[in-house]
């Protein structure tokens, strides 16, 4: 059974759901093995090194389903906001929520769901004089 963690985005302040599972667990390891060995006997007769092509195939997989279902599960919903290429590079991350937001504006399917809960934008002040910030902040 997937866990999945209620988080608060970094961007909107608004709720949603994160699949806490990164990464295939030993159990699951375990048992595409046992798959790969019965499925061997059941089609061989004995152990044939094309079980071990089912079992690496089918590992993979699993990795690569679960990886991107954390993936896209970290991306907040409401705004757009991924941590992950924040932390890469926050200029994308920016472009990418306002994408996201502007995409938003126009799409009906968003009419009824939660707003984000945006700071205002804030007038540079004199001690900012010098300071480079995105003036969302």
């Amino acid at each position: 059974m997937a866990k999945r963690k209620e988080v608060y985005c970094g961007f909107c302040r608004l709720p949603h759901k994160v699949y806490t599972q990164k990464h295939i667990s030993w159990l699951e390891v375990g048992g595409f093995a046992l798959l790969s060995g019965i499925v061997s006997f059941l089609v061989w007769r004995e152990f044939h090194p094309a079980s071990l092509t089912i079992f690496i195939v089918g590992s993979l997989w699993a990795e690569f389903v679960i990886r991107y279902r954390w993936r896209q599960s970290v991306k907040c919903k409401n705004c757009g906001f991924d941590p992950i290429v924040y932390k890469r590079s926050p200029a994308q991350a920016a472009d990418l929520v306002q994408a996201f937001l502007d995409n938003r504006k126009v799409d009906p399917s968003f009419l009824l769901k939660p707003q984000p809960k945006l700071p205002p934008p804030r007038k540079a002040s004199s001690q900012d004089k010098g300071r480079r910030f995105d003036a969302r902040y």
